[in-house]
């Protein structure tokens, strides 16, 4: 893993690098509706918008994670929950006599019933 962020990132880093030494030539960039112009060359505007993008990015995607991972949370307190109850049902089944266990509990009918035959 390590060797192929050495293959994506030295090609990368020597295009960036190529790409600022064939731009240094300044331009006008003019920000229409605040009647503000900004000289600057034309690789800082190209790589400062996409380092800004970039950033932005990674905002947006960090705050989706962080609803996802607040959510996964919650569910593991319940998983959490739902397996110490479980683990006391057992515990108290356990010291139940073996009809109670089976599910075959039968219960007497109340005192002075007729008994049907």
């Amino acid at each position: 893993m390590r060797h192929l962020r050495w293959i994506v990132t030295v090609p990368l880093t020597a295009i960036v690098i190529v790409f600022a030494v064939n731009n240094r030539d300044a331009v006008m960039l003019d920000l229409w509706p605040f009647d503000i112009a900004i000289a600057a060359p034309a690789f800082l505007l190209v790589l400062g918008s996409a380092a800004l993008c970039f950033v932005a990015g990674v905002s947006v995607a960090w705050l989706t994670a962080f609803g996802r991972q607040r959510e996964a949370r919650r569910r593991d307190r319940r998983i959490n929950t739902l397996e110490r109850e479980i683990g006391r049902l057992q515990t108290t089944t356990q010291g139940a006599s073996p009809t109670m266990q089976a599910g075959t509990a039968r219960l007497s009918p109340p005192a002075g019933t007729p008994m049907a035959g």
